[in-house]
């Protein structure tokens, strides 16, 4: 499919119909069907940019945020189903104090303004706003059109991984105690950048303990990559140059953390 096609090369503006054709040669069969289906206005409106989550068709945080929500708790469901109609009902028909029954309300669906709960709303609203802040970057210096969908995918994927962080950081707190960190003879400091053009530039430090330089080394890759991916092909590359050197009882260091984390954990925590 062509990426720059809009909905108005697949209409025919005179006769105010789809271009049967290239709607077909656009879409699989049954795509093509449904989307002649749909009936075109009269006006012919230009093509715009729809939030298709609300009726409007304008984006707002409010629904954004219970999308989020939502989508959460279909993949980290509770002790109870929230949508049991029948559980309701029972609990609206019990005689109690109306308080009452919106505190239950709020313990079964598990919104109660605990602490906990409170970080997960702080975490959405702040990533949100982030996301947003990149798109428009995004759109005025690349002028690169934000996707809504993509953007709220993209921030349940970031508070995602800021969690699994943070759990990994706990892991290594737990097994620190029980690691035995050799005589350090060694620190070998790497780093990495990504570029355009799909150039990696990475760098190389070898220290001793008290600070005197033995080595300083940099290279560049043209390959496509992840930031991620060129920090580990930077961590590496300093261990290929520890073994050129005869090096042992190394530390290495970077300042890629989801990188040293991941490391961390796949030999200490079993994951």
């Amino acid at each position: 499919m062509d990426h720059q096609l809009k909905v108005s090369d697949l209409i025919d503006a005179d006769l105010g119909q789809w271009k049967s054709n290239a709607v077909q040669d656009t879409f699989m069969d049954s795509d093509a069907q449904h989307v002649l289906s749909m009936p075109l206005s009269r006006s012919l409106p230009k093509d715009n940019l729809i939030w298709h989550f609300e009726k409007e068709g304008e984006y707002s945080v409010k629904i954004a945020y219970h999308l989020l929500s939502k989508q959460n708790l279909n993949h980290n469901p509770g002790p109870l189903d929230a949508t049991d109609n029948t559980l309701w009902r029972k609990l609206w028909r019990v005689p109690i104090q109306e308080k009452t029954k919106n505190f239950m309300w709020k313990l079964l669906k598990n919104i109660l303004p605990t602490r906990c709960n409170l970080r997960k709303k702080a975490q959405v609203v702040c990533t949100g706003l982030w996301k947003i802040w990149q798109a428009r970057n995004n759109l005025v210096f690349k002028s690169e059109m934000p996707n809504p969908q993509v953007m709220a995918r993209s921030i349940v994927d970031s508070v995602k991984e800021w969690s699994d962080i943070r759990k990994t950081r706990q892991c290594r707190a737990s097994d620190l105690a029980n690691v035995m960190v050799p005589n350090c003879s060694w620190f070998i400091q790497s780093d990495a950048g990504c570029f355009e053009g799909g150039i990696v530039s990475l760098g190389c430090v070898i220290k001793s303990t008290d600070d005197k330089i033995l080595a300083a080394s940099c290279q560049r890759i043209s390959r496509c990559t992840d930031a991620a991916t060129a920090e580990l092909m930077g961590i590496m590359w300093a261990m290929q140059l520890a073994l050129e050197h005869k090096l042992d009882n190394i530390v290495f260091q970077s300042d890629a953390l989801i990188v040293v984390d991941c490391i961390w954990c796949f030999f200490f925590c079993g994951s």
